[in-house]
């Protein structure tokens, strides 16, 4: 990629958004990989497009204008172009604003997915089943299986190439563009 094309290239970015639990962290961790060599892919084979993950950590939080501090991480999910909702057990207070915020935006894409031990809905708590069926006719969800299996690591792959393709295709849809 030439100089020029690097401050051209234009930059998807993808919201992480999940609670900091123990559980959520390999799932956090995939999805960080999974985004990161999906760009180093796109940007070695000429693309000028590059794909960024964004997590509520990597911010610098500070209180909005209702004097909450997820305010911030809220709004950061809204610039992004699709936002990705990492459940496994719990759902904790922030996850839900920003899900709840990002879906009330039809110009932001997200995918919800659920990775309930043992892949059964039963195993989360009544505020993930609560919030699963609230959404369902409105987004859907995906149930994943297992975190540690296999169809959790297929599950992340299709969204993050979802994600990619929608934002490649759609030559009308506003990107952050890099200067």
């Amino acid at each position: 990629m030439s100089p020029k094309a690097l401050f051209e290239t234009k930059e998807l970015q993808i919201f992480i958004s999940s609670s900091s639990d123990d559980e959520v962290e390999p799932l956090r961790t995939r999805v960080r990989d999974l985004v990161n060599v999906v760009s180093q892919t796109l940007i070695s084979s000429g693309a000028e497009m590059r794909v960024a993950p964004r997590f509520w950590e990597g911010e610098s939080a500070r209180r909005g204008s209702t004097g909450h501090i997820n305010d911030e991480f809220i709004e950061i999910a809204r610039r992004c172009q699709h936002v990705i909702a990492l459940l496994v057990t719990h759902l904790r207070n922030g996850t839900k604003e920003e899900i709840e915020a990002v879906l009330e935006d039809p110009d932001i894409q997200i995918s919800l997915l659920v990775f309930p031990p043992n892949g059964d809905l039963n195993n989360s708590d009544d505020e993930v089943r609560e919030l699963l069926a609230k959404y369902k006719e409105i987004n859907g969800y995906t149930v994943c299986g297992d975190p540690a299996e296999d169809q959790a690591w297929i599950e992340l792959t299709k969204v993050v190439l979802f994600a990619v393709f929608r934002y490649l295709t759609q030559e009308d849809e506003p990107m952050y563009e890099t200067r």
